[in-house]
């Protein structure tokens, strides 16, 4: 069997209901699988709702791999299927959902308003905007 390619940065852009969530939850685990750590990933979506499913979803996906052989299966299934790279074993899954636990605090999955904010924060001044930043809601 051919290893899949490298994983390259991505854009998805589709209508609703039409599965970026599930891509891009596949497209983390395959990272997580082929060794990158959690807290070197970005993921970024326009709200906080998408962002919060796509957490969810990858956080419920690794979890069902690592309890179970089923899961892993489901999981090892849906990654070939997208050319993806997917875990050797069950133990590396594991690994995996603990090293992803271990850095939730660091993890960059969510909005584009928020982490251009977190990269502007620190250099305000220098930008020329004195207030602190902050989203608002319309």
């Amino acid at each position: 069997m051919t290893p899949p390619p490298p994983i390259r940065n991505a854009a998805l852009a589709a209508s609703a209901g039409t599965g970026k969530t599930f891509a891009l939850s596949n497209r983390y685990l395959a990272l997580l699988a082929a060794g990158a750590e959690p807290a070197s990933i970005v993921a970024l979506t326009f709200t906080r709702k998408a962002a919060g499913e796509i957490l969810s979803r990858i956080l419920t996906r690794l979890a069902a791999a690592a309890a179970s052989p089923a899961g892993f299966a489901e999981l090892t299934e849906r990654l070939t299927e997208a050319h993806l790279p997917a875990f050797a074993d069950r133990p590396a899954v594991q690994a995996a959902l603990r090293s992803l636990v271990q850095s939730l605090p660091l993890l960059r999955i969510g909005t584009l308003d928020s982490f251009f904010l977190q990269i502007l924060r620190p250099f305000r001044l220098e930008a020329g905007i004195a207030a602190e930043l902050a989203i608002s809601s319309p």
